[in-house]
Order: structure tokens, then C-alpha cells, then sequence
């Protein structure tokens, strides 16, 4: 399968039908904000020309937006990789016969063991929901991963997830460090894991990966200290480019994000608004992307310098989640 490296993110609707502990983007099934189709293939059209390979779709539960076909199917259209984020309730064989021949990849959300699942959804039988889900994904032949949100207290349920992912023939597992923000601020304070707990994850996924099965792809989104130390670039923190001006946006920024208000962002949901390229109720995509890189560009990559440069202390983490480390680090740095 080939991996995309440069991703549009959007989140159409945070209508969902889960009202989740740890949602990001405070989705519910009292919200209705959504994007209209139109706005959003003109933007991915704009996206393709700045080079953008990818289109990944959230929410909100993407599956409860009218417009998704329509959607994967103008990204793919342009010849870019398509994917959504589920959490898998609704992937009935109606729902899944109109994806299949427009989607590249479908992941579906996990936080553990069944009874870790239905209470981080808030919702029982979840659990049991979502594994419907994957059956028929199977039986259509859609590739599919597991997404994993890990948290302080649930790398203990990490292998079992594994087993879980290799019966249930997935691609991919994706271990992905909660990020404090949305409802997990109120819900679930002194969750997110720590260094160490990173560092337990990564180990354990390396033991999963060499005592299980190999046909299983473990990837543990967290980046290691000194390689994020030797390569400022990969992180945005080696200083903008000389020609930025002419350089294409995924070039500079990436993933790029947009948000179901119509808000653009840049790595991810309701990052800093300081360095947001604007929104597309406003202005198309192509025009927010020439202001952004002669207004906010520079100071964005100095505010990632000035993160990077937190690393250099001895007693800095052993691994980072850099994207939320970001997130959380005041915006006045960049000064």
C-alpha cells in the first residue's frame, strides 16, 4: 500500500454518535457544524497543487456526513491517497459498499479491552458495535488499521489490543498518545502519558512485533529525543526556508488541518489560532496559503525552533509527543 507524506486532515461535521471522554474536537450528537461539499473539493483541489498527496477524514464521526463519497471520491479523482477515522459503529454493508471503491484505507478507533472501550465511549455495547464494523470491512475487502489511544494507564492493554488487530486482519495498529485538549481536559485530567509510559509503549510494541505477527504494521506516534535533536527539519524547527515564497505549502507545513468551522490550521486540531491560515467561509484555500506564508510562516517556524530548543535540556523526555508538545507550550515563546 503506498504511504502518503503530505496530509490534508479535514474534519467536515463534529456531528457524532458517540459523545467520547477524550474527543478532541468536542463532537456530540448535539452538534451539527458541518462544511458543504463544494467548499470542500475546491480546497482539496487547491491542496493538490501545493502538493498534497493525502486526504484523511475525521470528525465528529465522518460516517454521519452526507458528503463523504463525494468527497473521497474528488480526492481521489485528483489522484490522492484517501482515508477516514471511524469509530466503526456505523460501518454497516450499505455504508461500506459506497466506500470501497473511494477510500485507500478505513481506521477504526480502540481504547482497549471491551470494557476500557465502552467507557472511554461513553456508550455500551460500543465495543461490540465496532467489531460488527471490522467483519464487514473484512468481507468487502477494505484495508483497515486500529487506531489506539494511549493514556497513562492503559499500556498494560496494549498486547491484547495487538492480538485483537492480527484476528481481526488488520493493516496496521497506530498507537496514538492522547492529547490533552477538548473534552479529555475535563474528563480526564493527568491522563495523558508521560515519557516513561511512552517509552513502555515502544517497548511493548517492539516485543508485539517480534514475538507476533509479522504481517502486522505497529506504528507508536511519538518521536525519539535525540533524532528529533539531530533533525530540527523533520519538525518544522530548522528556521524557514529561503524560498518560501515559491515553495509548496506541504513543503513548509503538514499535516494541514481543517477544522469543521472552516477554520485552517496547521499540524493539527485547534492548534495555536495565532498561526491558523485562515478560514475557508472567508477565503479559498489557494489565497489563505500566499498570505500565510508572508505573514505566519517564519514566526510558526520560530515558535517550533523555540520548542525544539526545550529538548536540549538534560533532563529533557526520552520521547515526545511533539505535536501536542507544541500545542501546549505558550504561544508568547514565539516572541
Amino acid at each position: 500500500m503506498r504511504e502518503p507524506s503530505r496530509v490534508l486532515q479535514i474534519h467536515p461535521t463534529r456531528h457524532c454518535n458517540l459523545q467520547c471522554l477524550h474527543c478532541y474536537s468536542l463532537s456530540g450528537p448535539r452538534q451539527r457544524e458541518a462544511l458543504s461539499v463544494d467548499l470542500l473539493c475546491a480546497a482539496i483541489d487547491d491542496a493538490r497543487l501545493e502538493a498534497y498527496d493525502a486526504v484523511s477524514v475525521s470528525g465528529g464521526e465522518p460516517l454521519m456526513y452526507r458528503g463523504l463519497v463525494d468527497v473521497l471520491a474528488h480526492a481521489r479523482g485528483r489522484g490522492m491517497f484517501t482515508a477516514i477515522t471511524t469509530n466503526g459503529m456505523l460501518l454497516t454493508d450499505r455504508a461500506v459498499e459506497r466506500l470501497a471503491p473511494v477510500v485507500d484505507l478505513v481506521a477504526v478507533s480502540i481504547d482497549g479491552t471491551v470494557e476500557s472501550h465502552d467507557r472511554m465511549r461513553a456508550k455500551a455495547g460500543a465495543f461490540d458495535a465496532m467489531e460488527r464494523g471490522l467483519s464487514v470491512l473484512r468481507s468487502h475487502g477494505v484495508p483497515f488499521g486500529l487506531l489506539f489511544t494511549l493514556t497513562q494507564f492503559n499500556v498494560s492493554e496494549l498486547a491484547w489490543v495487538a492480538e485483537f488487530a492480527v484476528a481481526q486482519g488488520a493493516w496496521l495498529l497506530q498507537v496514538h498518545p492522547l492529547h490533552d485538549s477538548g473534552a479529555a481536559v475535563e474528563n480526564l485530567s493527568g491522563w495523558a502519558p508521560d515519557s516513561q509510559e511512552m517509552a513502555f509503549a515502544s517497548l511493548e510494541s517492539l516485543r508485539v512485533i517480534v514475538e507476533g505477527d509479522a504481517k502486522l504494521r505497529i506504528q507508536v506516534d511519538t518521536g525519539r529525543r535525540e533524532h528529533l535533536l539531530e533533525h530540527p527539519e523533520e519538525v518544522f524547527a530548522g528556521g524557514a526556508p529561503d524560498d518560501l515564497e515559491t515553495m509548496p505549502l506541504a513543503r513548509l507545513v503538514h499535516p494541514l488541518c481543517i477544522e469543521a468551522s472552516g477554520r485552517v490550521s496547521p499540524l493539527l486540531h485547534g492548534f495555536h489560532r495565532e498561526f491558523e491560515l485562515g478560514n475557508l467561509h472567508s477565503r479559498p484555500l489557494c489565497e489563505l496559503a500566499v498570505d500565510w506564508r508572508s505573514s505566519r510562516c517564519a514566526g510558526f517556524y520560530d515558535f517550533c525552533r523555540r520548542g525544539w530548543a526545550t529538548l536540549e535540556s538534560d533532563d529533557g523526555p526520552s520521547l515526545v509527543n511533539w505535536y501536542d508538545a507544541l500545542s501546549h507550550m505558550p504561544v508568547a515563546l514565539a516572541a
